[in-house]
């Protein structure tokens, strides 16, 4: 739902912006500081990354099933809630700011 959220509100060519996989050359991390305590940081990269003409490439992997243990994103609804309302207000600066 918050990737969905963040394609219509941000555009560009980023399919998933809530990932929180990111490689990217020592030369652009100097340039944009990563901001945010957990995933939101992903989103506020990757739409600054674009907005200052860097190239962004999406590379596919699958992502398993747990074998064991629980999510740290979301172990209960509330903890979605929680998580998720930083990443929408992270969407949401992102999109005001254009």
């Amino acid at each position: 739902v918050i990737n969905l959220a963040a394609k219509i509100l941000l555009g560009g060519p980023v399919r998933d912006y809530t990932t929180g996989f990111v490689a990217a050359r020592r030369s652009v991390l100097e340039q944009i500081a990563l901001r945010g305590d957990y995933g939101e940081y992903c989103i506020d990269f990757l739409v600054r990354a674009v907005r200052r003409g860097f190239r962004v490439v999406e590379v596919g992997y699958i992502c398993a099933p747990r074998a064991s243990g629980e999510s740290k994103t979301a172990p209960s609804f509330t903890g979605f809630i929680r998580r998720g309302r930083k990443y929408v207000t992270t969407i949401l600066r992102l999109a005001v700011s254009r």
